[in-house]
């Protein structure tokens, strides 16, 4: 019998570990031992937790590597503290509440993995929460990082622009723009819209089909984030962007970063959770649309390639240090 461990047995402790994460989310355990530690009984009356259940959870979570203990007290980890804190660059709280949330559907996955027909969106709502992960990306990329690598694009929002969020979700990255660009108007167009209460006063999100947008245009620029994957014949979609855009206007288009050889991205720790994705979620909702579909673990040659058959001009690619690939093109028709 071989000595090497068998892989399943290398990832099974992630899985019991991100149960317990869950779990401590859902207790309040989790916030209780971050906000200042402290013994199992101090934990437990800080979550309102019964406490013979607070030691085996805070146990774990010290075996899980997420907090130290010394002497009957506990402590979160500086990691695990900055894991949950505000400039983590995505939101931890939301793929926790994602993945809870997430058994719902499987049995309506392993059913599209035997048809091939997708799963239609109403039914993947229990993916919900996933929507506000990138939240903390957008506050701290979309402009200077995404916007600013497209030429003239900042200044053109700063002057003030027409401005189209194509599947914006709870509008976050729509409302990150707004408060950046007072004098832009935004407005996001999605299937099921999830809109934030306190949206900023030149941001509104509306129920639309991104296959058949308003006639609301012309726009300055419509982008869409992380979402385009989700979609069937996504060069539809860009087709009616461009017919949406100004003349001059520009198209942006964030997509995992992955190279599309899967040789090379199976090294990627990120390959895996793409993968997944697509599996459980992205490839589902755009199979149950019909027509041609892409996954988000493809790379970006699809995304410019469609967009070069809708007529759009200077395509560029420009890979952040975020791990997204920002595809944008240019309108070259259309009204002034």
């Amino acid at each position: 019998m071989s000595d090497e461990t068998p892989l399943i047995f290398e990832h099974l402790p992630g899985l019991y570990a991100v149960t317990l994460l869950q779990i401590g989310r859902r207790t309040g355990l989790l916030d209780a031992v971050l906000a200042n530690g402290g013994t199992a009984q101090e934990v437990g009356d800080r979550a309102g937790a019964d406490h013979r259940n607070a030691v085996e959870w805070l146990r774990g979570m010290t075996a899980a590597g997420y907090l130290t203990h010394s002497d009957g007290r506990f402590q979160a980890t500086e990691m695990t503290r900055m894991t949950f804190g505000p400039q983590f660059p995505v939101s931890v709280t939301s793929i926790l509440d994602g993945l809870w949330a997430a058994p719902q559907v499987y049995d309506d996955v392993i059913a599209a993995i035997r048809t091939g027909t997708g799963i239609q969106s109403e039914r993947l709502s229990p993916y919900a929460p996933f929507v506000g992960v990138n939240t903390p990306m957008y506050e701290m990329a979309l402009v200077e990082d995404w916007i600013a690598a497209v030429p003239g694009l900042s200044h053109r929002l700063a002057e003030g622009a027409r401005v189209a969020e194509i599947a914006p979700g709870n509008g976050s990255a729509a409302a990150v723009l707004g408060r950046a660009f007072p004098r832009s108007t935004v407005v996001g167009y999605d299937l099921s819209p999830q809109a934030l209460p306190d949206l900023p006063a030149n941001v509104s999100i509306r129920r639309a089909d991104a296959h058949d947008l308003p006639v609301e245009g012309p726009f300055d620029l419509v982008y869409c984030l992380d979402a385009l994957h989700h979609m069937s014949d996504p060069a539809s979609v860009l087709k009616g962007v461009h017919g949406a855009l100004a003349r001059g206007g520009v198209v942006l288009v964030a997509e995992n970063d992955l190279t599309g050889d899967l040789d090379q991205d199976a090294q990627n720790p990120s390959a895996l959770i793409a993968y997944t994705s697509s599996v459980i979620y992205c490839l589902q909702e755009a199979l149950a649309g019909g027509g041609v579909v892409h996954s988000c673990a493809e790379g970006t040659r699809w995304v410019v390639d469609a967009m070069e058959r809708a007529g759009f001009a200077e395509v560029t690619v420009h890979h952040s240090d975020t791990g997204y690939a920002i595809v944008h093109g240019v309108a070259t028709d259309g009204p002034q």
